[in-house]
């Protein structure tokens, strides 16, 4: 009986959970992949790489849950009407956790299909993968690692809603689907700070990279992950904390037309929106960094390992910088759809009140093309200053024939991101328009 009363509450919101199905499938696929180039790559080339499904774990644990938490604002008015229908908070709670429990399984039966296909089809040719333990045996291994890694970010995700539905009372979850946390005003000034001092720091380790030797060398490169990470954050809590500033009473007047539906959209949800961005922009930093090193280890002029090993390590990086760049623009594209079903009625309202279709589609396509640049501000500012610092310490160390090698493979990644950003800018928009022309004519 309960199972079929879940079953019943998924068809019942299909349109929804269909978006849910596919972030999450998406997210299970990737983190397949990764533990397939893991495992293979610790038997193929003799090195250890657990830290990159450690690292998508940890960017799946945090949109688990960012889609799970909207799955429960656009439920929960519908959650209070059975609360008020009379049925026991407990059992609403299991019913609901059961519904994602079910999806959590199928979408990780389905992403797990594609990420070991796309595995044995594209990649395991590619690098050529030869090994003396059995093919099955690795594979098993892989999906048992992507079940654990993938199930634990449900666990920690479902123990969040599920203390969200515990606390929240009926009046609460009636309006739940329109609430705003925003970032405090008075943590604007603590971010900037934060910021400034750790961008200093950052440089400060670049200029060591370029100009030190020895052990002061190998402490600026091992430390310089930190003061950047630390940077990113600070950054956009302080953008968006400044946007929730400009949206005080006080600062309205300023603000006409358009823009002001655009501050209003950008702090609703801050706190979620600035770790999602500053999450995102860590990815797009660490697939430029694999895209750089990866491309030099398959470099024929470079010998710093055992040649099938240096093959197997670069093919591996630019996989990683692959998984990421995916992993930034599909994620995005999710989100501006899933923020287009939120403002339906703000749209609906605007349509009402006078705006044409056209005026409403470049309304979307700015704020489409918004939200795909935004993470990616700070982490193009970071690589523009670290390239030219890490150039000229290489042009130091290499021949006259590779000289400003970095700066080259700088701009083909810049290359491939504007290409990807394209081509997901273009079908997101197709998407928008669509829904959009729905919107408008129901």
């Amino acid at each position: 009986m309960t199972l079929k009363l879940i079953w019943r509450n998924i068809q019942r919101s299909a349109g929804d959970y269909l978006l849910l199905v596919m972030t999450v499938t998406l997210l299970a696929a990737i983190l397949c992949l990764a533990n397939c180039i893991a495992v293979f790559g610790s038997i193929q080339a003799g090195f250890q790489t657990a830290s990159l499904p450690v690292l998508i774990v940890l960017i799946l644990i945090f949109l688990i849950n960012t889609i799970h938490t909207f799955m429960l604002h656009q439920r929960a008015k519908a959650l209070a009407v059975t609360l008020l229908l009379g049925m026991e908070r407990g059992k609403l709670r299991r019913l609901y956790l059961g519904e994602l429990s079910v999806i959590g399984i199928g979408c990780f039966l389905l992403g797990t299909l594609i990420g070991a296909s796309l595995f044995s089809l594209f990649i395991s040719p590619l690098l050529q993968i030869r090994t003396h333990v059995s093919w099955l045996l690795l594979m098993g291994k892989s999906i048992l690692q992507t079940g654990a890694y993938f199930f634990l970010a449900e666990l920690l995700s479902g123990v969040w809603i599920d203390h969200q539905l515990a606390s929240l009372q009926i009046s609460q979850l009636l309006v739940q689907k329109r609430r705003n946390h925003p970032i405090h005003r008075k943590n604007l000034r603590f971010w900037q700070r934060c910021f400034v001092s750790s961008f200093a720091l950052f440089l400060i380790f670049l200029i060591g990279i370029a100009a030190a030797q020895g052990e002061l060398l190998t402490l600026c490169i091992g430390w310089i992950a930190l003061p950047m990470i630390v940077c990113i954050i600070a950054f956009y809590q302080s953008l968006y904390a400044y946007f929730s500033h400009l949206r005080s009473a006080g600062k309205l007047g300023q603000i006409q037309g358009n823009r002001l539906l655009w501050l209003a959209e950008l702090t609703t949800g801050a706190k979620t929106s600035a770790n999602l961005n500053a999450l995102l922009c860590v990815c797009l930093v660490f697939a430029a960094s694999a895209f750089g090193f990866g491309l030099l280890l398959l470099d024929s002029g470079a010998n710093l390992f055992e040649r099938s090993m240096q093959t197997y390590m670069g093919f591996m990086q630019i996989s990683l910088c692959l998984i990421f760049l995916i992993l930034y623009f599909s994620m995005l594209s999710l989100l501006q759809i899933l923020d287009l079903k939120r403002q339906a009625r703000t749209l609906r309202i605007l349509h009402a009140l006078g705006k044409d279709q056209a005026s409403l589609n470049r309304l979307m396509c700015i704020q489409t093309l918004f939200h795909l640049g935004l993470p990616a501000g700070m982490g193009l500012a970071l690589l523009t200053a670290a390239v030219p610092l890490i150039n000229f310490r290489l042009n130091e160390e290499i021949s006259v024939l590779r000289q400003n090698q970095v700066l080259r493979l700088f701009g083909g990644f810049g290359f491939c991101f504007c290409a990807l950003y394209l081509v997901y800018f273009l079908a997101v928009t197709a998407i928008s328009r669509r829904n959009l022309k729905s919107l408008t004519n129901s």
